[in-house]
C-alpha cells in the first residue's frame, strides 16, 4: 500500500491475522486503528511519511515485530506500551519530532539499530544503557546537552553518531565502547575528550570537525586501529606527539582544515615536521604492524616549507634520487597546494584528483585524492601524502603527476625524500 493516499484504514485490518509484513509509507493515515494491536504475527511494519501524529498504546501488541519504520511523521513521543516489541531490531524515527522518549525503550533487548535523527530529544533515558545488543545508535541534530554515563553499557555498538547536538564533552563511560568502529561528532560544541577515549581499542573513524578542540589527549595513541581522524574547523593548538606514532601504524588520512588560529602560531609547520620526523623513526618500521605506506594529511594553507628540496609551479614535478652512500630512502613526501577551479560556484562541492608516482618512466603508483569541499573555492589547500618508496635506488627518478582534476586549480607541488636520518626541517619557512 505504498504511496497509495490512503487516509484511513479500516479497523478490519486487525482481522489480517497472520500478516507478516505491512508497508504504509508516503499515505496520509494520520494513525493507525486500535485493531493494529490484533496483527501478533506481523514481523515488519513501515509507516515512514505518513503524516502520523499518534501511536495507539497497542503498538505494543505486535510482539512479533522486528522492524518498524516510523520517518517522516510527527509523534513527539512514544506509547509507554513500546516497550512490550522485545523482538524489535530495528527503529527509524528520523525527523519525528520526538521530545521525549519513553524510559520503557530499554525494554528492547534485542534492538540492534536505533536511528533517532532530526528530533528534539535534549537527552536519553538512563534505561539506553539497558540495550546491549544496539550495534548502531544515531542521535544526531537532537539538540542534546548531556549523555548519560549508561551509554557505556552499549558494550555492542560499532557505530555512534552524535553531529549537531550541544554537549561539551562526553562521559568517562565512553571508553567501554571497545567494539565502536565509528564515531561522529561534528559541531557539537565539545571542548575537551575524556582520557577514557583511549580505551576505543576497536575504533576506525573518527570525526570532530567544527568543535572547540585545542588538543586531544595523549590516549589517542592508543588507537591502533584508528585510519582516519577529521577536526576540519577546530581550534587546534597543540596535537599530541602520539599521533604522529599511529601514521606508522593505522592512520591513513587527517583532516586539520579551517584550523586559522592554529595556523597563526605555527601549528601547520608544526604538523608537517612532526610527521616527517615520525616516518624517519624505525620504530614505525615494526615487523609486526609494518610501514602505512598512504598516510595523508589535509591542511588549510598555501605556502610549501623551504625544505621540500623539490619544488615547483603546476601539476608536475621530477625528482632525481641522489647517490646513496650509507643512506635508506623511508618514503617520499609529496605536497599539493591547491584551491576550488570554479570560484563562482558553490563551495560545498566535491573537488577530485589523481596523484600518480612514475618511476624511471613506469608508472608506479595511482591514488584519487577527494577533498570534501569546505573552503574549497575561498582558500588554498594544502594536501600533504607519505608514500613507502623503499625500494628507490641512487639514480632513479620519480615524476610526480596530478591529473584529472575535478573542481580543482593545483597552484604548486613539492617533494621530499626521507631518509633513515634528515635533520632538514628546522625551519619554518
Amino acid at each position: 500500500m505504498e504511496n497509495c493516499n490512503v487516509s484511513c484504514l479500516s479497523s478490519d485490518i486487525g482481522n489480517l491475522i497472520s500478516l507478516t509484513h505491512l508497508d504504509l509509507n508516503g499515505n496520509n493515515l494520520c494513525t493507525l486503528p486500535d485493531s493494529i494491536g490484533n496483527l501478533t504475527r506481523l514481523q515488519i511494519l513501515n509507516m515512514a511519511y505518513c503524516n502520523v501524529s499518534y501511536l495507539s498504546s497497542e503498538i505494543g501488541n505486535l510482539i512479533s515485530l522486528t522492524d518498524l519504520d516510523l520517518r517522516g511523521n510527527d509523534l513527539c513521543a512514544l506509547p509507554d506500551s513500546i516497550g512490550n516489541l522485545t523482538r524489535l531490531q530495528s527503529l527509524k524515527m528520523v525527523g519525528c519530532n520526538v521530545s521525549h522518549l519513553p524510559s520503557e525503550i530499554g525494554s528492547l533487548i534485542s534492538l540492534r539499530d536505533l536511528n533517532l535523527v532530526e528530533n528534539n530529544l535534549r537527552s536519553l533515558p538512563d534505561s539506553i544503557g539497558n540495550l546491549t545488543c544496539l550495534t548502531f545508535l544515531a542521535i544526531s541534530n537532537c539538540n542534546v546537552s548531556y549523555l548519560p554515563s549508561e551509554i557505556g553499557s552499549l558494550i555492542s555498538l560499532t557505530g555512534l553518531f552524535l553531529d549537531g547536538n550541544n554537549f561539551c564533552t562526553l562521559p568517562d563511560s565512553i571508553g567501554n565502547l571497545t567494539r565502536l568502529v565509528c564515531l561522529h561528532m561534528t559541531n557539537c560544541n565539545v571542548s575537551y575528550l575524556p582520557s577514557e577515549i583511549g580505551s576505543l581499542i576497536s575504533l576506525a573513524n573518527l570525526v570532530l570537525d567544527g568543535n572547540n578542540l585545542c588538543t586531544l589527549p595523549d590516549s589517542v595513541g592508543k588507537l591502533y586501529r584508528l585510519i582516519g581522524l577529521s577536526m576540519n574547523n577546530c581550534n587546534l593548538s597543540h596535537m599530541p606527539s602520539a599521533i604522529w606514532r599511529l601514521m606508522g601504524l593505522s592512520l591513513e588520512y587527517l583532516y586539520l582544515k579551517g584550523c586559522h588560529k592554529s595556523a597563526e602560531s605555527n601549528f601547520v609547520y608544526n604538523v608537517m615536521k612532526a610527521a616527517i620526523w615520525q616516518v624517519q623513526d624505525y620504530r614505525m618500521f615494526h615487523p609486526i604492524h609494518g610501514f602505512v605506506n598512504h598516510s595523508s594529511i589535509h591542511l588549510t594553507w598555501g605556502e610549501v616549507p623551504r625544505w621540500f628540496e623539490y619544488q615547483t609551479e603546476g601539476s608536475s614535478l621530477s625528482v632525481k634520487v641522489p647517490p646513496l652512500v650509507n643512506q635508506k630512502i623511508w618514503s617520499l613526501a609529496v605536497c599539493v597546494i591547491y584551491i576550488g577551479s570554479n570560484s563562482n560556484e558553490k563551495c560545498n562541492q566535491k573537488g577530485f584528483f589523481f596523484l600518480e608516482y612514475h618511476i624511471n618512466k613506469v608508472q608506479r603508483r595511482s591514488y584519487l585524492i577527494g577533498d570534501r569541499g569546505d573552503g574549497l573555492c575561498r582558500e588554498d589547500q594544502m594536501f600533504l601524502k607519505f608514500t613507502s618508496m623503499s625500494e628507490l635506488e641512487g639514480g632513479d627518478e620519480v615524476e610526480i603527476f596530478i591529473t584529472k582534476c575535478w573542481h580543482i586549480q593545483v597552484k604548486k607541488c613539492a617533494a621530499k625524500l626521507i631518509f633513515e636520518v634528515d635533520e632538514d626541517t628546522d625551519d619554518e619557512a
